[in-house]
């Protein structure tokens, strides 16, 4: 079994043993297909990354729910053959949400929520900016009198802070834009917005009026976007899991300490929201999944590229995605994720999954690409890279990502150093 150990210092130095284990003594036959029309999914906190239980997962466009137990997973079969959307509720958590394919075979969904800010108390028939102080700056929001289709003078409002150079996978959806030919984008800076008045009831913008926010730019992105560049936003809609262009925002000062760098828009409804332009350093990726559970290649694994498009695996655990540097960056981020039914007994403890339940094998890869690779020339197609554009180093023909069963949980012992 093989052990990863990362330390906190709490009264003492707290160890977290996450446990992924390898084969048995006799190496297991390779997993089954999975079932058609099945979305699975597997709930996380963004900070801990413990499993979340407690979590309300709905299917939109439908009175069909889940409840996350102590795993942190859900599970939805019988699915019509297509895109499907999610949307997540847990106390004191962002909303969170996630798209999937419904199709021949399970998909599994990977969904990271974060801690919502604090909640703050708004007259509607007031001017104010209310603003979430962070690390990286303020976070802020201003509301110009009677904009909110509501009149209840007690709403709370709370600003989620998300800095997608740490935390990317709290970001909902896949972040590209639409179209018969999507693109990446590069996440740059975002937040989630709710308003909730005094039943608990979601409150929003009237038809026609905006606020304006302001988001900071992260450190490391300030020499990409300097004060007075453009930056495209996108607001993220549940009802048909896209990012949706609305307005082009400007690099200003922060309004609240008068010295952040922030992206400052208008915005028309409130939800997720950031700047995102589009990646112009396209490439095509090849990458191998290999699961660790059998030492074979996995078939049937969705593969994400981060910024950038997601692809499933083939019989050989090949796959061929379009993703992308971001601004700042020379490393692009895959994530790799599968679910099937066990059929075998693996006898190394109760961490492991047993004969008939629901598996799980995730694995990541941060890939520094450096600028040996050849970058692809938009405009380009979804689908097989071209020919003398596979985007690998000199003597490379792939990049692997490792995938190993799902840690069930998280545990922790007291040291002494």
């Amino acid at each position: 079994m093989k052990q990863f150990w990362r330390a906190s210092a709490t009264l003492g130095l707290m160890l977290a043993l996450v446990a992924c284990p390898g084969g048995g003594t006799n190496p297991p036959p390779p997993p089954p297909p999975s079932a058609a029309n099945v979305v699975a999914g597997m709930v996380t906190d963004i900070g801990s990354g413990a499993r979340l239980s407690g979590v309300t997962v709905t299917l939109r466009g439908s009175s069909r729910t889940f409840t996350t137990d102590s795993t942190g997973e859900f599970l939805f079969d019988n699915l019509a053959a297509g895109d499907v959307n999610f949307s997540l509720e847990k106390s004191t958590y962002a909303p969170g949400f996630a798209t999937a394919v419904s199709g021949s075979s399970a998909q599994t969904v990977l969904v990271s929520m974060k801690k919502e800010g604090s909640k703050q108390s708004y007259d509607p028939s007031q001017s104010k900016t209310l603003s979430q102080r962070t690390e990286a700056g303020p976070y802020a929001v201003i509301f110009t009198p009677n904009s909110l289709d509501s009149t209840d003078p007690n709403l709370k409002v709370s600003i989620t802070p998300v800095d997608p150079t740490k935390e990317l996978s709290a970001l909902p959806g896949q972040l590209v834009t639409g179209g018969v030919s999507p693109s990446a984008l590069d996440a740059v800076t975002f937040a989630e917005f709710s308003i909730l008045d005094s039943s608990g009831k979601k409150v929003n913008l009237k038809a026609n009026s905006n606020a304006i926010v302001e988001l900071p730019i992260p450190a490391e992105l300030r020499s990409s976007y300097p004060l007075g560049a453009k930056i495209h936003c996108y607001s993220y809609n549940p009802d048909t899991g896209k990012w949706e262009d609305f307005v082009e925002g400007t690099v200003s000062v922060s309004s609240v300490d008068g010295v952040t760098p922030v992206l400052k828009a208008q915005i028309r409804h409130f939800s997720w929201y950031g700047a995102a332009p589009q990646v112009q350093d396209q490439r095509c990726y090849k990458l191998q999944v290999i699961s660790k559970v059998t030492g074979k290649p996995l078939e049937g694994a969705v593969v994400n590229a981060k910024p950038g498009l997601s692809a499933v695996s083939d019989a050989n655990g090949n796959v061929q995605v379009t993703g992308g540097k971001g601004a700042g960056k020379s490393f692009s981020n895959f994530s790799a994720s599968k679910t099937y039914t066990d059929t075998y007994v693996d006898n190394q403890g109760n961490l492991i999954s047993q004969k008939g339940s629901k598996v799980i094998e995730i694995g990541y890869v941060r890939y520094d690409d450096g600028e040996e690779l050849a970058p692809l020339v938009p405009p380009y197609t979804v689908g097989p890279c071209p020919t003398g554009k596979i985007a690998t180093k000199a003597g490379e023909s792939r990049i692997i990502i490792n995938t190993s069963l799902a840690p069930k949980g998280v545990y922790k012992a007291l040291g002494i150093l």
